[in-house]
Parts: C-alpha cells; sequence; structure tokens
C-alpha cells in the first residue's frame, strides 16, 4: 500500500481561530508545513510558528476571491506544492428566523458558504494527487438549535458540495471529508482551565467539556494515511451530544 510522502504542505484557511490553531499545531507537530491564514490578529497566527518546523502566516479575508488565489499562490511560490487544505474559516452569528434579513444572510453566507467554497475551488486545482481535503463543519446541522438555522443550514451546504467534490478528485485519490465538530472550550472560557468541574454538569455522554485538541486529533487522522480510503465522510465529534 503507497503510503504519504514525507514533507507535505498544509494550507489551513482560518488558522487563527480556536479550532484552527489546534489543528495547525498537531499538523506541525506531525511533519507538515503550514500555511496559517488570519483575518485579524497576525500575533496569534505567528505564535502557531514556533512548533519547530517550517511555517507561514498569510493574511486572509475569505470574502474577497482575489485574496484566495494570492495565498495558494504564495504557498506554491514557498513551497511548491500544496497537499492538505483544512478549511476552518467561519462566523458563528444568531438570529431568530423571523428576525433574519437579507443582509444578515448575505454577510453570514459569504463568510460560512461562498468564500469556503471558493476555498475548495483553488484547493481542487492546486492540490497534488493522493492530497487531503478537510472541511470544518459544526454539530449543529446534525440538531440545530434556536437562533442558529442560517448557520446550520450554511454548514450544512458546504458539507454537501465537500461530498461533490469527492466525487469529482476521487481519480487523483484526493480524499474530501468534513467534521462536524461540537462546542469546544476556547481561551475565552471561564472554566477553560477547570475541564472536570466543568465535566460534571455536561450533559453529554462523554462528561466532559470539549477540547480544540479533541477536533484537531480527528483532523490528523484523516490527513493520514490510515484514511487513504475514507472520503464524502462527514464525522461528528461532540463527545456524543446529538446521539
Amino acid at each position: 500500500m503507497r503510503k504519504l510522502p514525507s514533507g507535505r504542505v498544509a494550507v489551513v484557511i482560518g488558522g487563527s481561530g480556536t479550532i484552527g490553531a489546534a489543528i495547525a499545531r498537531r499538523l506541525a507537530e506531525d511533519g507538515h508545513t503550514v500555511a496559517v491564514t488570519y483575518h485579524r490578529g497576525r500575533r496569534v497566527a505567528a505564535d502557531l510558528l514556533g512548533t519547530g518546523g517550517a511555517a507561514s502566516a498569510l493574511q486572509l479575508d475569505v470574502t474577497r476571491p482575489a485574496q484566495i488565489t494570492t495565498v495558494f499562490d504564495e504557498v506554491e511560490k514557498r513551497y511548491g506544492h500544496v497537499d492538505v487544505v483544512i478549511n476552518s474559516v467561519g462566523s458563528m452569528a444568531r438570529s431568530t428566523v423571523r428576525d433574519l434579513t437579507a443582509q444578515y444572510l448575505h454577510d453570514l453566507f459569504e463568510v460560512n458558504v461562498i468564500g469556503p467554497m471558493q476555498v475548495l475551488r483553488e484547493a481542487a486545482r492546486r492540490i497534488t494527487d493522493w492530497g487531503r481535503i478537510i472541511n470544518i463543519s459544526s454539530a449543529l446541522v446534525g440538531r440545530p438549535t434556536a437562533e442558529f438555522s442560517a448557520y446550520a443550514a450554511g454548514k450544512a451546504a458546504l458539507e454537501l458540495f465537500g461530498t461533490a467534490i469527492a466525487n469529482e478528485l476521487g481519480a487523483r485519490h484526493v480524499t474530501v471529508n468534513s467534521v462536524r465538530a461540537g462546542r469546544v472550550q476556547s481561551p475565552a472560557d471561564d472554566a477553560a482551565n477547570d475541564q472536570t468541574s466543568a465535566a460534571d454538569d455536561s450533559p453529554q455522554p462523554s462528561r466532559r467539556a470539549g477540547q480544540p485538541q479533541d477536533i484537531a486529533d480527528v483532523v490528523a487522522f484523516l490527513t493520514g494515511d490510515d484514511a487513504r480510503w475514507m472520503t464524502g465522510q462527514v464525522l461528528t465529534v461532540d463527545g456524543g451530544a446529538t446521539c
């Protein structure tokens, strides 16, 4: 069985977010050269570069198609190829159905659907044979809650788009999968440093709060050789909250 070569290059779109940052760190630890994009706050993305391997931080507004193209151009210029693309950008805005406006939907879908779909377009054009593409979706697609209907609908669209691309790229042994991430603790959470107390009140079967690393470890599996025959799939990583 063919093994994935060393020296693989990963692009983490939205790598300065809580989950994106954890994914970038894990891929760097696994030996990938990592290019991280950020919208604001270069310092956050730059902190990821101290992992010991080659890495870059590139600014990207995913609502601007030309910038998406430029990011991939720059990665190819610096490293010669793109082997892994992680689509981790998104905005979790909330609104009741009665309060939805055309502008709200436009802004939300531009960040959560149109931009990420254009990332996937560039990924499909650039990615090497035996590459890996992974969309970070949301467990809310499986169990939508009040005020997040539009957000869940956008993530569902991205999942379906990814499945369609899996059919297009399969002949090149490129896999395309989505990970539905449950709620994870961020550095801003009051309980971030007290996992035990947070777990005591958790309603989900795992009885503990989710951590960004929980998502990153599954993504790392999908980027590796052990997941070579998995494509067009959606994996839910939420501690069982939607079971």
